[in-house]
């Protein structure tokens, strides 16, 4: 300790640094000051300040020496918040140094784990909603696009159990926020979700200003056409008029407030409409200067022709071309004038004569009548509703018709009263070919048959030329009642009382025939697709069963053809929900089958937790996960998700901290099996033993082996697991683990081998080592015969020639030394002497018995004898690659034949169809003849059909 000039004092402390280090925090807890800090964090940081059963916060005040306090969670407060942007204060105490440090510690975690939040708006108008998210989400996609944050607008409600207030006149309307837990949601960093919801508040008090309520009181029965089924989709609507629209849920209520900005044009409608009115203007003095000239012609028309007259020109001009400058006629007494192009004029002119003097031909007539017969019954079809047909018969024709007592008298020129007879009587037989259908319709079906918007009904009414009554709907729509008319009876006679099950169809015969055929058919398509069914399942399986993206769903449906009908988040309050299923009796049958085995599966699902020490858990996950796969595997489970009836989840914690619990779920029954064979392999590893022998350092090469192969053996044979020092370690040890029996009877097979065990080292030629080996047979041969092993001192093995690789195959790249055209072999020889260009010796060391390792020693020294005297390689190629099965011959007979004359060594390849060679290796003599006699093989197994049996066709002597 030492004083410093300011009058402080300055501690030091000597020794090892972690105990110096901790020397002086303890004497600062001792007399340091104590003081209590603020540290305020998010509300979504607390549960990591916390930790998992309040690890974290223990750990902190541990490491920090402070103590750090967090406010209780009011709950009920916390459930109606629901929003992770709040700030929450953290009191630290302790002296400088400590609460510092976990200050310093709580703000780390804050801005590892608190980055990102998720909040709610509470405060915005439910009305808003269309406005903010933009016609087909087009605001929000703007907004999460440009700020990477999720924003989740609740749909707008059209049907509302309390109306908006229609403010006073003069007033700004009132807006209120939603009572329910429907509010605009925002996910994401923190900074980006800030700028959002800025962003959106504004918008919020543009709307407040702009938006103005409309009420309309529109006839409760037609609600329906206005959005929704059978009207426009909602989003269609504020596409296209700009507002939204709230609709009562009381049935006795029909007015209709519509919201949205006042009907102004803006700037931009503004400028379309001076473009238009522009581009008018030139068209019309682009028809003025094409115009021709301008001429005035009048007339003497009688002063009784001057309505007909009128009428006449009325009628001529609506047919002009809407290119041409309609012709200005005006009348002074009996002149009458018309004005405009030149020819135009002179035409209206000329027909206006004609006109005036058919009429005065038939003022001659006007004495002349007639009558016919016309059904009585008919009468008022003839009449129409006040009289409209037959005024509109009078103008059409020119002549006086009276209906009396079944007659019909015409008085008229005699041309137009017979053709106003013609066409009467045409009517007539009209009507008495008329027909009426009363069709007995369940009302659950007459939505479907009347189709969206009643297009399915005014598809066969234009078709077949009739008229289709649905019963009059005096509430609301359901899907079990009837609907509103889907057609005019104006000028019908009247219709009788309705029932709220018959569909009237009426018109010509033929037609209303048609139309009922077609309405039945349609009908009974609906009812052999209208089986039903009920299939009732816990809430918490909704998830699963709908999938990822609807997945589970559209499979079910792909795979029965059923509609499958699950209760929307808002009807699946319940503990149990219903899913409905429609379709055929077999499709319906079918999906109900798959939905009641998906539910037995859930039900039976059950979680199961057990607690098994860490150290234990890498054996029973094993390399890879193959030993837990295996346990799923023996208990009659799968790891693969998609088999929801076999399917076993276990959980292993990651970390130290998620302690040491293993959670297992799936069927009862597998998930059972699987803790059972889990507490079995911890019973196994918990009674296990390891003990230590003593193997001299030269010997462990042999307990080894060939790439670990009698390593492998021995652990494999006894059931345990050896651990032998690496190459280079002087450690004698080797540890053996396993069950006790297990573990001795490993130690006196291990003390047999390296009790007598002697080793002998013979040096071979490097470029001789593969040549002896043959692909490791002789390997196998002294382990096999001698129980020798052999290992190179630790040295590496030479690389096999590459002369054999190249050369195996011919494919016309090699040199054809022989090429006999009477049956096409190919032969190609090498020598030996340049297959490789390995330099020096490798030692062989043998290992075992004196007396096997001097047998195991005279073989190596032969075999390197044999290889020596084996200069020549030939290659032989087949044409016919069915013919290799000859040189084999029935188990290896004749190919072994062949070797044992000649003294060579013959392979032959496992794929003769990818023309590889047959290698014979040998004197330049042996190789020759070898291949004579393997020739002569093929051409005697040809000439005998095939004789000598298939044959083995892998790669290997035999």
């Amino acid at each position: 300790m030492s004083t410093m000039g300011n009058g402080r004092l300055k501690f030091e402390a000597s020794g090892p640094q972690d105990v110096a280090q901790q020397a002086l925090l303890d004497l600062v807890q001792q007399i340091g000051s104590r003081q209590t800090i603020t540290v305020p964090i998010p509300q979504s940081a607390r549960a990591h300040i916390i930790g998992k059963g309040g690890v974290t916060i223990k750990l902190l005040q541990e490491k920090s020496g402070a103590k750090i306090q967090l406010p209780k969670v009011d709950e009920q407060n916390a459930l109606l918040d629901g929003d992770e942007d709040g700030i929450t204060d953290v009191l630290v105490e302790g002296n400088a140094h400590s609460a510092a440090k976990a200050r310093d510690a709580i703000l780390k975690i804050v801005g590892e784990k608190a980055a990102n939040v998720n909040t709610r708006l509470r405060n915005i108008p439910p009305a808003f909603y269309p406005f903010i998210a933009g016609s087909g989400n087009s605001r929000v996609n703007h907004l999460e696009e440009s700020n990477g944050v999720q924003i989740r607008v609740p749909s707008h409600e059209v049907f509302a159990a309390q109306m908006p207030q229609m403010p006073a006149a003069g007033a700004r309307p009132v807006f209120h926020p939603s009572a329910d837990d429907n509010h605009i949601q925002l996910a994401g960093e923190r900074a980006a979700v800030q700028a959002v919801r800025a962003e959106i508040e504004r918008q919020v008090e543009e709307l407040r200003q702009k938006l103005v309520m409309e009420q309309l009181s529109i006839q409760r029965g037609r609600h329906q056409f206005i959005v929704g089924d059978r009207g426009v989709p909602l989003d269609q609507f504020f596409s296209e008029t700009g507002c939204t629209i709230v609709l009562p849920s009381d049935e006795d209520e029909d007015a209709v407030i519509v919201i949205g900005p006042p009907d102004q044009p803006n700037p931009a409608q503004t400028q379309e409409m001076q473009r238009h009115l522009e581009a008018a203007q030139n068209q019309i003095l682009d028809l003025i200067n094409q115009q021709e000239a301008i001429s005035s012609i009048s007339i003497e028309v009688p002063q009784k022709f001057h309505e007909k007259l009128k009428k006449f020109i009325k009628k001529e001009q609506a047919n002009r071309d809407p290119q041409e400058i309609p012709v200005r006629v005006t009348s002074a007494g009996t002149v009458v004038t018309f004005r405009g192009p030149k020819s135009t004029v002179e035409a209206l002119t000329a027909k206006c004569n004609a006109f005036v003097e058919q009429e005065k031909e038939d003022e001659k007539e006007r004495g002349f009548t007639m009558d016919f017969e016309f059904p009585q019954k008919f009468a008022n079809h003839l009449i129409g509703k006040g009289g409209s047909n037959i005024r509109e018969l009078r103008e059409k024709f020119d002549v006086e018709i009276q209906v009396q007592n079944g007659k019909v008298e015409l008085k008229g020129p005699r041309a137009k009263a017979e053709a106003a007879k013609t066409h009467i009587q045409a009517l007539g037989r009209n009507l008495a070919d008329e027909t009426t259908h009363v069709l007995k319709i369940e009302p659950k079906f007459h939505r479907e048959l009347i189709g969206p918007q009643g297009t399915q009904i005014s598809r066969l009414q234009t078709r077949y030329k009739v008229v289709i009554f649905f019963p009059r709907a005096a509430k609301p729509v359901k899907d079990d009642e009837s609907v509103a008319d889907a057609s005019s009876d104006a000028g019908g006679k009247p219709r009788r009382q309705q029932a709220p099950d018959e569909v009237i169809v009426r018109g010509p015969k033929k037609g209303a025939d048609a139309a009922r055929e077609e309405i039945l058919s349609l009908l009974q398509y609906l009812r052999d697709n209208a089986f039903t069914a009920t299939v009732t399942v816990q809430q918490k399986q909704l998830p699963s069963l709908i999938g990822q993206g609807g997945s589970g769903m559209d499979q079910i449906r792909q795979a029965t053809g059923a509609k499958i009908d699950i209760p929307s988040k808002g009807d699946a309050a319940e503990a149990l929900v219903e899913v409905q299923v429609k379709g055929t009796k077999a499709q319906v049958a079918a999906a109900q089958k798959l939905l009641e085995e998906k539910k037995a599966v859930f039900d039976d699902t059950t979680t199961k937790s057990i607690d098994v020490d860490r150290k234990y858990h890498k054996a029973i996950i094993g390399a890879g996960g193959a030993t837990l796969r295996e346990i799923i595997a023996k208990a009659g489970g799968s790891d693969d998700r998609r088999d929801a009836a076999r399917a076993v989840s276990v959980q292993l914690p990651k970390h130290e901290a998620d302690g040491s619990t293993i959670t297992v779920e799936g069927r009862s029954d597998v998930v059972d099996k699987v803790i059972a064979q889990i507490r079995e392999i911890v019973a196994e590893r918990e009674s296990q033993v390891t003990e230590t022998m003593d193997v001299p350092v030269e010997k462990h090469r042999s307990l080894i082996g060939r790439g670990g192969e009698t390593k492998r053996s021995l652990e494999s044979q006894f059931k345990v697991s050896i651990d032998i020092p690496r190459q280079g370690s002087v450690q004698t040890g080797i540890k053996i683990v396993g069950q006790a029996p297990d573990v001795e009877k490993a130690k006196a097979h291990i003390q047999e081998l390296v009790k007598d065990q002697h080793s002998e080292t013979i040096q071979v030629p490097r470029a001789m080592h593969h040549a002896i080996t043959n692909n490791g047979q002789i390997f196998r041969k002294l382990r096999n015969e001698h129980g020798v092993t052999v290992d190179h001192a630790g040295q590496a093995v030479p690389q096999k020639p590459s002369v054999a690789s190249q050369d195996r195959k011919t494919g016309g790249a090699l040199p054809l030394i022989t090429d006999e055209p009477e049956d096409g072999h190919s032969w190609h020889v090498v020598t030996n002497s340049s297959a490789s260009s390995e330099e020096g010796d490798i030692p062989w060391v043998l290992h075992g018995s004196p007396e096997a390792v001097d047998k195991a020693k005279r073989a190596v020294e032969t075999a390197l004898e044999q290889a020596k005297k084996q200069t020549t390689t030939g290659y032989l190629v087949l044409p016919d690659p069915r013919t290799y099965r000859h040189v084999i011959g029935s188990g290896g007979s004749k190919v072994n034949a062949i070797r044992k004359q000649t003294g060579c060594k013959i392979t032959v390849p496992r794929d003769q169809a990818r023309d590889e060679a047959i290698e014979v290796v040998g004197t330049t003599e042996g190789v020759e003849e070898a291949r004579d006699l393997i020739l002569q093989a093929v051409q005697e197994g040809v000439a005998h059909g095939g004789e000598g049996g298939r044959g083995d066709r892998r790669d290997r002597d035999y």
